[in-house]
């Protein structure tokens, strides 16, 4: 059963509007962005029930993914999807809240490591368990033939965008 979503409506009128432009392979891209915004939207209203922002949620998962490691703010930043300019900020936010510590490394003073506390690791956990509910009921709807499909065809598209947007090219 093909179903008529709001994507296929956006061509149409852009079709009817402009039918010069190519859009060829739009819907797929279209779609990502939105369903982009939509689990955005979700974790943020996850994270607001923990008393975190969606930031927050995704240094909390990066260190948990590591835990017991520590990490550093930059590799934070760069595992999390934040800008290092974001993480200073998050790192004070769970910091003030108990949630991280953030420890000098004793062979190097000016370099930093963050560690999840007992309370954070607590927090993340909870919060995690209903975050991965969530997204399996958000799929629920697909096979797990279409489920596999659509993630080699995103697995792809997403090592071709990363290339192409890789410092050089």
């Amino acid at each position: 059963m093909t179903t008529y979503d709001y994507v296929d409506q956006f061509l149409a009128e852009w079709r009817a509007a402009r039918p010069d432009l190519a859009l060829d392979h739009a819907d797929l891209l279209m779609r990502v962005i939105r369903l982009g915004g939509i689990l955005d939207r979700e974790l943020s209203r996850l994270s607001q029930t923990y008393g975190i922002s969606a930031g927050q949620f995704q240094v909390l998962a990066a260190l948990r993914r590591r835990y017991p490691q520590t990490a550093s703010p930059s590799d934070l930043s760069r595992i999390a999807i934040l800008t290092t300019g974001t993480m200073t900020v998050l790192l004070d936010r769970l910091e003030e809240k108990g949630l991280v510590r953030r420890l000098r490394d004793p062979n190097d003073r000016r370099r930093l490591e963050v560690e999840l506390t007992p309370d954070g690791k607590e927090l993340i956990d909870r919060a995690l368990d209903e975050r991965v509910t969530r997204l399996r009921a958000l799929t629920a709807g697909m096979d797990a033939d279409d489920c596999r499909a659509a993630t080699r065809a995103l697995r792809h598209l997403l090592a071709e965008i990363d290339d192409q947007a890789a410092p050089g090219n």
